[in-house]
This record gives C-alpha cells, sequence and structure tokens, in this order.
C-alpha cells in the first residue's frame, strides 16, 4: 500500500503476512489461487496508478484489506481468504 504511504508493518498488512503463512499455504487451492493473483498484481497496479481516481481506489482496497484483518485477528481465517480472494480477483477482473 505504497501509494497512501501505510507501512509494510500495519496492522493490515501483518494481518495478510499472518493469513498467507498460516490458512493459504496449507493448502493447494489457495496457493494457486495466491500465485495466481501475485502473478498478475504488478499489471493491477500499474492499471490503477495510471487512472486519476487511483488514490480513491487504493483507499477502498485498503478498507477492504482492514476487514481481512478483523477476520484474521478473530480466527475467522477461511472467511478473511473468501474476502480476500473475492477482492484479488475482482480487482483482476476490473482492470486487467
Amino acid at each position: 500500500m505504497d501509494d497512501l504511504g501505510i507501512a509494510r508493518d500495519a496492522p493490515e498488512m501483518l494481518a495478510m503476512t499472518t493469513m498467507t503463512r498460516d490458512h493459504i499455504r496449507k493448502s493447494f487451492w489457495r496457493i494457486r489461487d495466491y500465485a495466481r493473483y501475485s502473478k498478475r498484481a504488478p499489471e493491477i497496479v500499474r492499471a490503477i496508478r495510471a487512472r486519476v481516481d487511483s488514490r480513491q481506489i487504493w483507499q477502498e482496497v485498503y478498507q477492504r484489506l482492514g476487514r481481512v484483518a478483523q477476520l484474521v485477528s478473530a480466527s475467522k481465517n477461511e472467511e478473511a481468504y473468501k474476502t480476500y480472494k473475492d477482492l484479488t480477483f475482482g480487482l483482476e477482473r476490473q482492470f486487467v
């Protein structure tokens, strides 16, 4: 979330790391989804950065990551993953 000046050690970012380590990496299918998004992420970031409303888009993404962080904190890992997947695949559909 460099575009918003959000530190990599912000709670939302740490929750993503926790979810990746503790939940995503324990399933072939989740790993596959994660790899798919990781491969497309640079293209999505470039597309968002090229838009005049990029700051607003990043703020919306950050808010949704906040929801993921809440779910991870509540040990609702599968719900957190589904929320993350909806976010990432939605970005892919919208910007790639």
